[in-house]
């Protein structure tokens, strides 16, 4: 809104005033200010600073030391759709106010509040105009309400703009609970996640042991059929000896027969001989047999300790894996944790103070509460001689009092006197008399009508010019 700063003040409030349906938007401001000097129109584009420091709130004429500042590049401006005002307060009635010096004018003011808003509400009219009386607006639980601004004879006429600085006290506000609610959801789901994470470490781990065990029963297996080659390898070797010797008896009883065809009982011992190397061979090769499929059976049970000691390790890495997601998930779930309950705890609700500034609104101040419709500013008369002088005035502002007119005659001039008269109440015209004597002063005269009235207590006074002038008239002799 358009800030007017008036004579005599040196200092204004913009207001920015987004509507209800104002979509989200972050954008910088450029304001400027215009001015007329020496009759013509000036223009300037405003600096911008930022605090540096924290302020509080400060009551008009509290004379609190000034906020530490600096100048920065623009004015950042951003409107969020996140949270309604809780509040909004309206003065005026959408116009431009009038009065005049002495005036007072009954100001309406209008408190919005979104459902749930409770607290007190105070107001201070800023950027007044000067010498005006604006007291505090208690406007407390009130939907409506008016206050009253006093204009002092002091007061420069003149276009100001001021607002009422709403002040509001134990608002009941939840921070942002939304996010509490999402920091609530996430922190469920990553718990869901880290249960899980637990379930899978527990059921990898059940895996990896079975594996370790059948590992152990392997290397078990493989042991006991390493033990059962090597006995296996040694009734072999038995059986090879057992052999070698049977063929060795039987070659000496074949030669021993081959010398004595004839002896009987010696071809009888070669039979026997034949029958026992026979038997010896055949162990020996039943137990070559029961050797190769001992070693048949450690080579087997070697290769199925490798696919056990394989299938341990993938365990394992897989039981790794678990672990370390599980830590991760761990590690999220306490933050989740400190977050949720961070939120939570900022979306308790709690009481807060905080500022309402009202739409700016402007006020037109005029001199006087009249307007002057006749009145003539120049007179001729003769000595000798009287003139009626009429006025007539226009009531603004509902001033209704006397209003009392006087001639004021310069020093220096004699013979001219005026009638002092008075405008009586709700009256608006009369008549008033201007008598000039036989000896008054001849020649032009810058004589003045004064009119003074009390508007509200405050004196005022007006002054119009007159321009007087005698005429002499020659005694006869």
């Amino acid at each position: 809104e358009p800030v007017t700063i008036g004579p005599g003040n040196t200092m204004g409030t913009l207001i920015l005033t987004t509507s209800d349906n104002a979509p989200p938007a972050t954008t910088n401001l450029t304001v400027k200010a215009t001015a007329v000097i020496d009759g013509k129109a000036v223009t300037r584009n405003a600096r911008y600073g930022n605090s540096v420091g924290t302020s509080r709130f400060a009551q008009p004429n509290s004379n609190l030391p000034s906020v530490m500042s600096r100048i920065v590049d623009g004015l950042r401006v951003c409107v969020t759709d996140y949270d309604p005002a809780p509040i909004k307060l309206t003065i005026g009635e959408g116009k431009t106010l009038k009065t005049s010096r002495g005036g007072k004018l009954k100001i309406p003011y209008q408190v919005e509040k979104v459902e749930g808003s409770t607290g007190n509400l105070n107001g201070f009219v800023l950027d007044s105009p000067p010498q005006t009386t604006v007291p505090q607006v208690n406007i407390g639980a009130n939907a409506e309400g008016e206050f009253e601004l006093t204009v002092r004879a002091l007061t420069p006429p003149g276009v100001y703009t001021f607002y009422l600085a709403g002040y509001s006290q134990g608002y009941r506000y939840a921070r942002n609970p939304e996010m509490a609610e999402a920091a609530k959801t996430r922190q469920d789901r990553i718990a869901e996640i880290y249960a899980k994470s637990q379930k899978d470490v527990q059921e990898k781990t059940a895996d990896a042991n079975s594996k370790s065990t059948a590992v152990q029963t392997e290397t078990n297996k493989l042991t006991q059929e390493k033990s059962k080659s090597l006995q296996m390898v040694a009734v072999a070797t038995a059986a090879q000896a057992a052999a070698d010797k049977a063929t060795a008896e039987l070659k000496q009883k074949e030669d021993a027969f081959a010398s004595n065809r004839e002896d009987k009982a010696l071809g009888q011992m070669v039979a026997q001989s034949k029958a026992a190397d026979q038997q010896a061979r055949q162990k020996l090769t039943e137990a070559m047999k029961a050797a190769d499929l001992a070693l048949k059976a450690v080579e087997d049970a070697e290769n199925s300790l490798k696919v056990a000691q394989q299938a341990k390790l993938t365990a394992d890495e897989i039981l790794a894996s678990a672990r370390e997601f599980q830590q991760q998930a761990q590690q999220e779930k306490q933050k989740a944790d400190q977050f949720a309950s961070q939120k939570k705890s900022e979306s308790n609700p709690r009481n807060i103070n905080f500022h309402v500034p009202s739409n700016s609104l402007t006020i037109n101040i005029d001199e006087f509460p009249i307007q002057v419709d006749s009145l003539t500013d120049k007179l001729m008369v003769k000595q000798g001689e009287k003139v009626e002088v009429p006025i007539k005035l226009t009531r603004l502002y509902d001033f209704a009092a006397n209003v009392s007119v006087q001639t004021q005659i310069p020093s220096g001039v004699s013979g001219i006197s005026g009638q002092s008269i008075t405008i009586p109440a709700n009256k608006s015209e009369l008549k008033f008399l201007i008598t000039v004597q036989d000896n008054a002063t001849v020649g032009d005269h810058q004589c003045s009508v004064r009119l003074q009235m009390n508007f509200n207590g405050q004196n005022l006074t007006m002054d119009r010019p007159l321009s007087f002038t005698v005429v002499e008239v020659k005694k006869e002799e």
